[in-house]
């Protein structure tokens, strides 16, 4: 059953999300994680990365080509 947008408000405005982060950020170097999902790369994200990697920087400038 979802909760309404009230109830999700109320549960939210309870959570301290700062305790929440070091907890899990503990928990990862513990060792101690959930389902571990293996994603193969395709020839474009193989091709980016390999740029970020041999320090090609990716630019957002629009006349940059």
């Amino acid at each position: 059953m979802s909760l309404t947008e009230k109830e999700l408000l109320e549960r939210d405005a309870k959570r301290n999300i700062g305790e929440e982060l070091l907890a899990a950020i503990v928990d990862v170097k513990a060792g101690r994680q959930g389902v571990v999902h293996r994603v193969a790369l395709t020839e474009a994200v193989g091709h980016a990365a390999s740029r970020v990697d041999n320090g090609a920087a990716l630019s957002t400038d629009a006349n940059d080509g």
